[in-house]
């Protein structure tokens, strides 16, 4: 059993319906596997019959945890940092179970980690996978803040980091609650991100940590995706600010006359990063400037109906009553609105 183990490290891997998509994860996952390294599974309410992953739930270094609806992968992955802290593992790594990780990467992750002390949380770099346009224009526009090859950095709010290919020191962060918004759809990760900046911590990029990602071949698949992350730019930018339904409204048609300005902007902070590499990505900008005007209406959408970026178990009586992280105003489980790098757990 993995409780009389001395369990250091610990790879968290939520997952609803990737079966194969998982095996294929852990194939590559297992031979990288220590004495000190275990791998927590999550699966979030999967329906797809799973008796191919049979050999991996039997193997005494995987544990599986089950929720019997799907709550989000930020509602998984904090059940999984529930069994970290209980059972001592100092560093997490995180994967998605649609990534291929390269042979190296829980090493390179583990040797980033002692060699920079000071650093709690460390990114990897993300190579995306596909053979369809739409596939090549999501690699683009998902993984700029984490392309392979680039320099080593340290992070900052604006080019954040992703829980695709994500560790960090779990004893070391400055929340000591939930570490993930589970009432996001989508947008956690930036979340989880900004409140350990905001704590003064450090955060890193490396581009040796390598994860391969699967994505999105179908237009319909691609643009439903990248309209998910418009939704939430409100309620993870300005939902603690609790603007009533007039203030909100007013924010929302000024946006709406600004979505041409917010395209070319976002647009060039996309392509940046890209063009420090090759001058070849510029084909890039055409698509990715009514990629942004797309994404856009998300904004306007999830401005105008805050709820459509939130779980239903992050609502409380009346969208107006829920603050970004999905607690109710007033109620006792609300978290504390700061928190500093070097606050020690009592």
């Amino acid at each position: 059993m993995l409780e009389h183990r001395p369990i250091r490290n610990c790879i968290l891997i939520p997952y609803k319906d990737s079966v194969e998509q998982l095996r294929d994860c852990l194939q590559m996952l297992m031979p990288q596997l220590s004495i000190e390294t275990a791998i927590i599974l999550v699966d979030d309410g999967t329906s797809m019959d799973q008796s191919g992953l049979k050999r991996y739930f039997n193997n005494t270094k995987i544990t599986v945890m089950r929720n019997h609806v799907s709550m989000g992968p930020a509602f998984a992955r904090n059940k999984g940092i529930e069994w970290c802290r209980e059972h001592g593992v100092e560093i997490v790594l995180l994967i998605d179970s649609d990534c291929v990780a390269e042979k190296t990467w829980v090493q390179e992750h583990l040797r980033l980690h002692e060699k920079y002390d000071d650093v709690v949380c460390i990114g990897g770099s993300i190579k995306g996978i596909g053979h369809t346009i739409w596939a090549y224009i999501d690699n683009i526009a998902s993984w700029f803040t984490s392309i392979p090859g680039a320099p080593q950095r340290v992070v900052g709010k604006i080019y954040h980091i992703p829980t695709t290919n994500m560790s960090f020191k779990l004893p070391r962060l400055p929340m000591k609650g939930k570490l993930f918004n589970s009432a996001l759809r989508t947008g956690e990760d930036v979340e989880f991100v900004h409140r350990i900046l905001d704590a003064g911590c450090k955060i890193i990029f490396s581009p040796e940590p390598l994860v391969y990602h699967m994505d999105r071949n179908r237009l319909t698949d691609f643009l439903k995706h990248q309209y998910r992350w418009g939704l939430h730019t409100y309620s993870l930018r300005f939902g603690r600010k609790q603007w009533g339904k007039i203030k909100r409204t007013l924010f929302a048609l000024g946006f709406f006359f600004m979505i041409p300005i917010f395209s070319v902007l976002s647009s060039a902070l996309n392509i940046y990063p890209y063009l420090t590499i090759s001058i070849k990505y510029l084909l890039y900008l055409p698509p990715l400037l009514l990629l942004y005007m797309y994404k856009g209406i998300g904004v306007f959408a999830g401005t105008m109906n805050p709820s459509l970026a939130l779980y239903k178990h992050g609502l409380g009586n009346s969208p107006n009553e829920v603050r970004c992280d999905g607690i109710r105003k007033g109620s006792r489980q609300e978290l504390p609105t700061s928190y500093s790098c070097s606050d020690e757990e009592t």
